[in-house]
């Protein structure tokens, strides 16, 4: 077995809560078992997710139609109820010509938008994105969208940090 700092036997990846962590389990004469990294972010009652979107150019440009899953669908029976969305366009070379807002849905549920004055800027921009009242609709994903022309230009990039947490209806 390599040492645990070798990265070529062991390379360095960015996790997903899906992955696998092996352990010693205490109550097994020190087995050696594997979680996942739900199960071990359970352990510490962390009831929250954080993800990180980058939506290219040419995405941005195909939105109408086309649109980007930020938060895949959970799983039968289950909801996605987000805390948080934070949005940041690196502007690039070239401005984005937006005619109209694009929109965070979450099914049919608008859950935000980001106007033209945020995406056509010509400087780097952050925003919060917050609501109010918002359905959460069931087994559903939360999605970028544009309900209208798309941009013929611009070249940053839009990224998201998302914080939410899955609720599985039936454990309620």
């Amino acid at each position: 077995m390599s040492k645990i700092s070798n990265k070529t036997a062991y390379p360095a990846i960015a996790p997903v809560l899906e992955d696998y962590f092996v352990l010693t389990d205490s109550d097994s004469d020190l087995a050696t078992k594997t979680c996942t990294l739900t199960a071990l972010k359970n352990l510490f009652q962390v009831e929250y997710n954080d993800v990180s979107v980058a939506v290219s150019a040419a995405q941005l440009k195909a939105l109408n139609g086309t649109p980007i899953t930020l938060i895949p669908a959970p799983a039968a029976g289950s909801v996605i109820e987000i805390f948080s969305i934070f949005a940041f366009v690196d502007v690039g070379a070239v401005a984005f010509d937006f005619s109209n807002t694009i929109t965070v849905k979450q099914g049919a549920a608008t859950w935000g938008s980001l106007g033209t004055t945020f995406m056509n800027s010509i400087a780097d921009k952050a925003q919060h994105i917050s609501a109010d009242d918002v359905g959460c609709e069931i087994a559903t994903g939360v999605t970028l969208t544009n309900a209208s022309a798309n941009a013929t230009v611009g070249n940053g990039i839009l990224k998201f940090n998302i914080r939410y947490r899955v609720i599985v209806l039936s454990s309620l």
